[in-house]
């Protein structure tokens, strides 16, 4: 036990002290380079460039062969030396051979002033070069592998974490290729039909633009989540960082009192029905949310001069006990208008209508949620997500987890299949954001709503076999006090705190393995009680893999 304690101990010191070291490189190279973005948008793409660029030394006699192994051109600006007098830095001519040097290019670099310990590209990483032939020094060990998410819909997250496709699967009727969430009353998207998925759309909640007209502008919600559109993300920190902001919205709702309409095309969706949730993506116009008397409480828009003076809608917001209605116009590549079944009989569903994709804060990190909260809050008098008359049809819950395998730290480590070698590396410590919140309230008695503890994220590791080790779990009892469910001060409460959390992975000594990172929300009905609805979201800025 004192044994295994020590090891966790001088793992977590190595861990600290290394990404000490690399925090200070990375302050002294960045401090010279850029003074315009923030420290967090600096230090992602920092890791970012870091990880692509990768030099090799062959040293012979007083010459040395410095090669490009990264997986993009490098432009060297200065190579360092120790030398008899201390450490010297040599500035590189633009005309010099070794300035650019393409994927596998090589260039040969005098040793006349000492040894060759360190380069500094134009962009302001620093690399400490590995020797190959004489000895061997990497600085593996010391990297942090970046995860930002740079998928743009699920099509791509299947692909980066090797998801089940029947777990992510557009959630059309009649078809049986669907797992992952249950519910009392299924939501599905009809097939074939132009109500259910819109391309290239206007899409307003002025009812005077639909067929037949209305009277509001505005359209009640229970639960509205904006963010900026993943491929604006990272248009803006690539090809175009002056492009007005896009968004990405999910929005769900109880049934509406009659004349609110959102007119999508020249058509409005019915949300007079069960319920309804909508997935709006790469949308370009203005967003307001106004609260019970009318007041405009924030805006977000294309036009940043639409929304002088006012807080910004990025974030989430909950319910339609509260009172808050949504003005929305402008046009978006993608709308997905999901209905509750008419036939009232639920059906296994995927997660695909549960998910949401963007950046919740601008901090240029694309989030991922699994939302299941519709429209109300609840306490343990009755079902969460039921209207006052205790009608239930927005009840889900998970029946297998959703799980997202961490390929890309296998990748960078130089596996194909995306795994950990245990013979190499003895340990990864994995950095993320945690994102939770919940529809129990009041929340001074939420725990007497859910008397049956269960986890909603759970960290593992795989093995070859698919054995899963828990590594780290966070129940519902844990996370549930770090937020509020009912904001009444908009201008200082936030619906949810995102909670750094740094996770030590041990890695046993021989074989493969992959981490793992799973989501569900385990609770359903039972009487009237153990059915809370959650959201929970996980932000993951990278990993550090020590070497053995």
């Amino acid at each position: 036990m004192r044994r295994g304690i020590s090891t966790l101990l001088t793992a977590t010191i190595v861990a600290a002290v290394a990404l000490s070291v690399f925090t200070t490189l990375f302050t002294i190279s960045y401090r010279r380079t850029s003074t315009s973005v923030s420290s967090l948008w600096g230090l992602i793409d920092y890791t970012d460039l870091h990880e692509a660029t990768k030099l090799a030394v062959i040293v012979r006699g007083d010459m040395a062969t410095l090669k490009n192994i990264g997986r993009s051109p490098v432009e060297l600006e200065y190579i360092v030396f120790n030398t008899s007098n201390g450490v010297e830095i040599l500035r590189l001519d633009l005309n010099d051979r070794c300035r650019i040097l393409k994927i596998n290019e090589a260039c040969e670099v005098s040793l006349g002033r000492g040894t060759l310990i360190a380069a500094i590209t134009k962009s302001g990483v620093i690399v400490f070069p590995e020797r190959i032939g004489i000895e061997v020094e990497t600085s593996e060990a010391a990297l942090i592998i970046p995860i930002t998410f740079s998928f743009r819909n699920l099509g791509d997250i299947a692909k980066e974490f090797e998801i089940d496709p029947e777990l992510i699967a557009k959630p059309y009727p009649n078809q049986r290729d669907k797992r992952g969430v249950n519910g009392s009353v299924s939501l599905i998207l009809p097939e074939g039909r132009e109500e259910g998925e819109y391309y290239d759309k206007e899409v307003s909640t002025i009812s005077t633009k639909c067929q037949g007209g209305g009277k509001d502008d505005k359209i009640p919600f229970g639960v509205l989540i904006v963010g900026y559109d993943p491929s604006w993300v990272m248009e803006s920190r690539g090809v175009n960082p002056g492009a007005p902001p896009r968004y990405t919205i999910l929005i769900a709702g109880p049934k509406s009192k009659g004349q609110e309409k959102l007119c999508i095309g020249k058509s409005d969706v019915p949300l007079t029905q069960r319920g309804f949730r909508v997935k709006i993506a790469n949308f370009t116009g203005t967003i307001k949310i106004y609260d019970s008397e009318g007041r405009v409480v924030a805006c977000s828009s294309s036009n940043p001069s639409e929304c002088v003076g006012y807080r910004s809608a990025i974030g989430t917001w909950y319910y339609e006990n509260s009172g808050w209605k949504l003005f929305m116009d402008g046009v978006a590549s993608y709308i997905a208008y999901y209905q509750r079944a008419p036939s009232g009989q639920g059906q296994e569903m995927s997660y695909e209508p549960f998910l949401f994709l963007g950046d919740l804060d601008g901090n240029g990190l694309v989030d991922i949620l699994l939302v299941t909260e519709d429209a109300y809050y609840g306490d343990s008098s009755k079902y969460n997500d039921s209207d006052d008359k205790g009608i239930n049809f927005l009840l889900d819950y998970s029946t297998e987890p959703l799980k997202l395998k961490l390929l890309r730290v296998g990748y960078v480590l130089g596996s194909s299949d995306g795994s950990i070698d245990g013979g190499r590396y003895s340990a990864v410590i994995l950095y993320l954001n945690l994102l939770f919140h919940d529809n129990s309230y009041p929340d001074e008695q939420q725990l007497e709503d859910i008397d049956r503890t269960d986890w909603v994220l759970r960290i593992l590791l795989v093995d070859e076999e698919g054995n899963e080790y828990i590594i780290r779990e966070y129940r519902y009892q844990e996370i549930c006090n770090y937020h509020k469910t009912v904001v009444t001060d908009v201008g200082r409460d936030n619906y949810f705190t995102k909670l750094s959390q740094s996770i030590y992975i041990p890695i046993p000594a021989s074989g493969k393995y992959w981490v793992v990172i799973a989501l569900q929300d385990p609770y359903y009905y039972q009487g009237t009680k153990n059915d809370a609805d959650i959201t929970i979201g996980i932000e993951i800025i990278g990993a550090l893999p020590l070497l053995r």
